[in-house]
């Protein structure tokens, strides 16, 4: 386990020349668990619609803020515990309205949607899975990937998109991924 405090920070950078334009400190605390040598405690990317940054430091919260760096909502999703304390990553997933967080652990695993104005939580869905760094993917990149990987079309007519309902959830065992 670590034996310091850590600052959970995002950053926004201008494009053309790397300026730091902010610097917002979300959360300080001392982690529960170790990470890889070579990975920090801070793995995951964020990810913006243009409007809202979400950044997502898995045990120690997922963070809307806005362009200026005022943090819009928070959200606790509890703590992780890893295989050989490798520490997370799983980056937050954008499609339209909703967040998704894919939370695979030792524990309790599951997928969450969230509304990504408010962090209301949408829908919930139990995952018999075990540690992972994926990132979940949803919407148009999803049905890219598959057609890219030549899931037959009539396979793809047949996954429907889960809008606010967690039980239109498909796993399709060719392709080894959650449809949503």
């Amino acid at each position: 386990p670590p034996d310091t405090s850590q600052k959970f920070t995002v950053l926004a950078l201008r494009r053309s020349d790397g300026k730091v334009l902010w610097e917002r400190v979300v959360r300080e605390e001392l982690p529960h668990e170790g990470t890889h040598p070579t990975a920090s405690w801070a793995s995951a990317s964020a990810v913006t619609d243009g409007e809202i940054v979400f950044a997502h430091f898995g045990s120690r919260g997922l963070y809307a803020l806005d362009a200026n760096g005022k943090v819009l909502w928070e959200k606790d999703l509890g703590d992780m515990n890893i295989k050989l304390a490798f520490g997370e990553g799983s980056s937050p997933a954008l499609d339209r309205d909703r967040l998704f967080v894919q939370w695979d652990h030792e524990g309790d695993s599951f997928i969450v949607a969230l509304d990504r104005k408010t962090g209301r939580e949408l829908w919930r869905q139990k995952r018999d899975e075990k540690t992972s760094w994926a990132t979940p993917l949803v919407g148009a990149q999803l049905a890219q990937l598959l057609w890219d990987a030549g899931v037959p079309q009539d396979t793809l007519q047949l996954l429907i998109c889960a809008d606010d309902d967690a039980s239109a959830l498909v796993r399709d065992p060719r392709v080894a991924a959650v449809i949503l």
